[in-house]
């Protein structure tokens, strides 16, 4: 499990359709690689979709592979007997997908929705969240962002982990990404 998520929170029905929101997930994302193999436009993905439309513009073929590359990480620890923390803002925004996949799943059968505690506690904080919104935009570069120690919130820095003890998949690690 993830982070300070008790075991014991999810119902089975919230958890199948975790399990249910990565199949889906993961291979729309597959597909996405594919479509922009072919020469195909990242707005065109499901996966934008899932990401916070102000950095648009920043989206590419690598960045889709690593960010479904955290989609599969994320997916890992929420099955793990173990319990992880999420390692980037990457991870971040694979499990707020995940999340809002499953609820979608939930709510096709009239079951508990709300993710949203589990969200709460799963993530490091919800700094991610203001990635979402126009009204934040720039808060990674202003004074109210070091204020509010907002951390890896510019672009670039969305897969740098959050901590050395809890490192990233080696896949996004910006060091190695280049090769592919």
């Amino acid at each position: 499990m993830i982070g300070d998520v008790p075991d014991e929170m999810l119902s089975s029905e919230q958890e199948e359709a975790l399990r249910r929101a990565t199949v889906v997930l993961l291979d729309r994302f597959f597909a996405d690689i594919c479509h922009l193999e072919a020469g195909g436009d990242f707005g065109d993905t499901d996966m934008v979709e899932y990401l916070p439309a102000r950095f648009a513009s920043k989206y590419d073929h690598l960045f889709a592979k690593e960010f479904l590359i955290c989609v599969a990480t994320v997916a890992g620890k929420l099955v793990s007997p173990l319990h992880s923390m999420l390692a980037c803002v990457g991870e971040e925004l694979a499990l707020h997908a995940l999340v809002t996949e499953a609820e979608g799943i939930l709510e096709a059968r009239d079951a508990g929705v709300d993710l949203a505690d589990f969200l709460e506690l799963a993530t490091e904080d919800a700094d991610y969240e203001l990635l979402f919104s126009m009204a934040w935009d720039g808060i990674e570069d202003s004074h109210t962002g070091r204020d509010m120690r907002v951390a890896n919130l510019a672009f670039d820095d969305w897969f740098r982990p959050f901590r050395e003890t809890d490192p990233v998949h080696p896949y996004v690690e910006s060091d190695f990404s280049s090769f592919s």
